[in-house]
């Protein structure tokens, strides 16, 4: 999908005294992730100018995210991390709307199974939202290392779900992948919720056989930032659905977004992947030329597309891949050599107007990272001259 800058122009930040932000940065960011595509923000307009049964409008958006994740069945969710909450009360309350109101008191008058198993590794901060529905999280394993003999130890009486997230550092550690922890739980007759909320591929966890998952709205789907995806079971997604109206009434999805929503997941269904990663490609190569012809001192310039561990590994599962082959351009910095941290350099690139986010996830080692898919055509011509003018300023 081609970004057009003339689309999105607008004046309503400079009006409130903020800077416009440019994207280097990728899904993970604090812009409040991805652009709407026009066609979506069109019909979230529509969608305020008139009133409609939420209940309704809501199956019908089930209906759109089962067809396209291919799973049984789908709900919406105010955002990935709302409906990993969402997902941890339909695993301990089932369809029994008494035990829905017990939420999030596991204990009285019913004593329920309370416990999600999460490897180590993969204990991230959306993971504590299962809490609030009154979950317990019980890790297993080491940072860098988890058995799948250690998860299988830790299942007991009190198991509500398995917990599984596809994150970057899966790339890193000895961890039991999903499709064997997915065996292990079903041996047991216990479910796995998975943390798919940044990928490309909303159909994998569905594949894999997941009994949940959940997917943020924003980002890939370039849909509403407060909406996500829920699907997995059929009767596990109903279970979902009794819970909105009760402990998760305070994560309501208006009519406008659940719209928005259904338009983006049509739009996501009919991507021409192969034309968005050629034109990924084309920005990243445009910053690697600019920022190493000429090199500047003391910075490595790293974009090394074919050799990306990720993709290798998910790639034979994932269609389109979760990780993206066209990966972003990293920037080494001999930090004490060029006079400046690589902290440094990302609040330097985020002042002025417009600020340019880049990634800083590994600042500490002096590694920036720049990604290609939030950019607006043409803006990675501003990134590579800002980046460039930071890192070569006396």
């Amino acid at each position: 999908m081609s970004l057009s800058p003339s689309f999105y122009k607008t004046d309503i930040y400079k009006k409130l005294g903020l800077p416009r932000v440019i994207n280097a940065r990728g899904y993970f960011t604090p812009t409040g992730s991805s652009l709407m595509a026009p066609e979506t923000i069109e019909a979230m307009a529509e969608a305020a100018k008139a009133h409609v049964v939420l209940t309704d409008l809501r199956k019908k958006v089930g209906e759109v995210i089962t067809r396209v994740t291919g799973a049984e069945a789908g709900a919406a969710c105010a955002g990935a991390s709302a409906g990993l909450a969402i997902c941890a009360a339909a695993c301990m309350a089932g369809k029994d709307p008494w035990i829905h109101e017990q939420l999030p008191n596991t204990v009285y008058p019913k004593r329920l199974k309370n416990e999600f198993i999460v490897q180590h590794q993969q204990f991230i901060h959306h993971i504590k939202r299962i809490e609030l529905a009154g979950g317990k999280i019980v890790r297993v394993g080491w940072i860098n290392e988890c058995k799948p003999s250690w998860i299988e130890g830790h299942i007991n009486e009190n198991t509500a779900a398995i917990f599984y997230s596809i994150t970057y550092a899966n790339k890193e550690t000895d961890h039991v992948v999903l499709q064997d922890l997915i065996e292990i739980a079903h041996r047991h007759e216990i479910p796995v919720i998975v943390d798919s909320a940044v990928s490309y591929d909303i159909t994998y966890p569905a594949r894999m056989g997941a009994d949940l998952a959940v997917t943020s709205g924003g980002k890939a789907l370039r849909g509403p930032s407060p909406t996500g995806i829920i699907y997995g079971r059929k009767d596990l997604i109903e279970a979902c659905e009794m819970t909105t109206g009760i402990l998760a009434r305070c994560m309501k999805v208006g009519k406008e977004e659940l719209v928005a929503l259904m338009t983006a997941l049509e739009l996501y269904e009919k991507k021409d992947w192969d034309a968005e990663y050629a034109g990924w490609r084309k920005k990243m190569k445009y910053i690697y030329d600019k920022l190493t012809n000429p090199p500047i001192p003391h910075v490595r310039v790293e974009w090394n597309e074919y050799n990306y561990t990720p993709y290798r590994t998910h790639g034979a599962y994932c269609n389109p891949p979760y990780y993206t082959p066209v990966i972003p351009v990293d920037l080494v910095l001999d930090q004490k050599a060029l006079g400046m941290t690589a902290m440094d350099v990302y609040k330097k690139l985020m002042q002025g107007d417009p600020a340019v986010l880049v990634k800083n996830m590994e600042h500490i080692e002096g590694i920036l990272g720049i990604g290609p898919c939030n950019l607006l055509d043409g803006e990675e011509k501003i990134v590579a001259e800002r980046i460039r003018g930071v890192l070569t300023k006396k």
